[in-house]
């Protein structure tokens, strides 16, 4: 599910997303979802301290922890 809906919502410019990449981060960890998703690994290499870039590095992280 995650691998289906993060590139869809991030195809275009993302604004208020830091909540749901907060909960999606949460849901992984639980779960132990991996995936390699390049949009968000694309969002997360951006620089900027915004709590959306700081939670898509999270998630970014969990997703593909080994």
């Amino acid at each position: 599910m995650l691998s289906a809906a993060l590139p869809a919502l991030l195809s275009k410019p993302a604004r208020g997303l830091a909540d749901p990449f907060e909960l999606t981060t949460r849901v992984a960890g639980a779960t132990g979802a991996k995936a390699e998703i390049p949009a968000l690994a694309e969002m997360a290499d951006r620089k900027g301290g915004s709590r959306q870039l700081k939670e898509a590095r999270r998630l970014q992280s969990m997703l593909i922890r080994q």
